[in-house]
């Protein structure tokens, strides 16, 4: 009856022998289960259980205790593993593990402070084999590596319970183990490789607002256009012009002078320098001036042309009302 512990723990001692029957009858009866009950499926006297574990509630905490390492061994060996016939004899064994789910169930369904220290246990096992996994290579670092491991550890006890209440024949906890692997392995394996969400071609940055708003805003931009899908406003409205005219006189008139100067030096023994000055002293007025004038020059121009455009406006409108007095003939 209770074979499958011992021999997964390599332990055929008395004290294994009664702590496999504890797990087994917690499991199938509840904790409400007797002690005598209890020696009677390992074959012993009720006195020798308490001899080696105290009470009852020590021997649910050797039951805790076990189940908690046992967990975490086998997750470990299996996580640490880069080997795919490692994971599938692992999933293989499942239905070995009816006795422990079944006294699992019973821990979360009853409730108390015995349970409660037991799944902390068992999370604090979950944080432990991801860290193994981590340090091995085939589990990614987490930001908040308890947190993860609390709701693995949440997420995937509640999901068997719920699992187990829909299953149609719920008391037998090898066939809902084996149907749990058959329906949720695929599922689970697309979820945790391949994840519910499109890749967006956006970039996803998220511009942390103050505390007081109690949120953070996400934006989402094309490349090379904003939000609406247009090009930037700075591409649109021409701003970037004045400063390529910018850039290109500067690398036309810089290296002209890096290059003219020296050599004029050297051709007229210094005499030109004082010249060469002149020249670029007057030629950069004349470019100050330019960039004042240009621009006064196109109001002007455009003043001009609105006062040309406005008289037109008017000789057109005088020669059609003189049309019109003079009639027809």
């Amino acid at each position: 009856m209770f074979s499958i512990l011992n021999i997964r723990s390599a332990d055929l001692t008395t004290v294994a022998r009664i702590r496999a029957a504890a797990i087994e009858q917690f499991g199938a009866h509840g904790f409400t289960v007797g002690v005598r009950a209890i020696a009677e499926a390992a074959g012993v006297s009720p006195g020798l259980v308490i001899h080696h574990f105290g009470s009852k509630d020590g021997l649910r905490q050797a039951c805790d205790d076990f189940i908690a390492e046992e967990v975490r061994s086998e997750k470990s060996e299996t996580i640490r593993s880069t080997d795919p016939a490692t994971w599938l004899a692992a999933a293989a064994e499942i239905e070995s593990f009816a006795p422990m789910m079944a006294y699992l169930v019973r821990s979360m369904q009853s409730g108390g402070e015995l349970a409660k220290n037991l799944w902390r246990t068992m999370f604090a096992g979950v944080e432990s084999y991801l860290e193994e996994g981590v340090q091995a290579g085939t589990i990614k670092p987490s930001r908040d590596p308890a947190a993860r491991a609390r709701y693995l550890g949440m997420a995937g006890g509640g999901a068997f319970l719920l699992y187990l209440q829909l299953h149609d024949n719920p008391t037998d906890l090898r066939a809902v183990l084996h149907d749990y692997a058959n329906e949720m392995m695929l599922p689970a394996l697309e979820l945790y490789t391949e994840g519910p969400r499109t890749r967006l071609r956006q970039r996803r940055r998220a511009d942390v607002r103050s505390p007081d708003r109690g949120r953070d805003r996400v934006r989402f931009e094309h490349r090379g256009t904003d939000r609406g899908g247009h090009r930037p406003r700075f591409a649109r409205t021409g701003q970037w012009v004045p400063i390529a005219i910018g850039v290109v006189t500067a690398l036309v008139v810089h290296p002209t002078k890096t290059t003219v100067r020296p050599a004029a030096n050297v051709a007229t023994a210094g005499v030109a320098a004082p010249v060469l000055s002149t020249l670029e002293d007057i030629a950069s007025a004349a470019l100050v001036f330019i960039a004042i004038l240009i621009p006064a020059l196109v109001l002007v121009v455009l003043i001009a042309l609105a006062w040309a455009a406005a008289g037109l406006w008017r000789r057109r409108r005088r020669r059609t009302a003189a049309r019109r007095t003079a009639g027809p003939g």
